[in-house]
């Protein structure tokens, strides 16, 4: 997100406005196939402006590797509602040019998956 957040152009974030809006409209829709689909577009759009693309392989092999566990996520309508809401906040950190805000917004991000995850798999 670091390197990133110092190389997305306005073409890019428009994108990510766009991902996130595939996102809002396939929860309204009840679609969470299509959600997860417009989710993952989402987070690639910041991974591949890094401009690493192995790196960028690496997690795209982690995430499909993790997708079981992102569908349990949101299966609960609370969760859905706030990837929404994050997502968003990180546009706008974006947009402002405030790349240290974005990247700390993604880690709440991801660290809120990860542990509504791990509460739901100990159930």
């Amino acid at each position: 997100m670091r390197v990133a957040a110092t190389t997305l152009s306005g073409d890019d974030l428009a994108r990510l406005v766009e991902a996130a809006d595939g996102v809002e409209r396939a929860d309204a829709a009840g679609d969470l196939v299509a959600m997860t689909a417009a989710n993952r577009r989402f987070h690639f759009i910041i991974i591949e402006a890094a401009g690493m693309p192995r790196m960028a392989r690496l997690i795209r092999i982690l995430w499909d590797a993790t997708d079981a566990y992102r569908s349990l996520y949101y299966a609960d309508r609370a969760h859905r509602v706030r990837v929404q809401q994050e997502h968003r906040a990180v546009i706008d950190a974006l947009s402002a040019g405030d790349g240290e805000r974005a990247v700390g917004l993604l880690r709440d991000h991801r660290e809120h998956a990860v542990a509504a995850v791990a509460s739901a798999l100990q159930r």
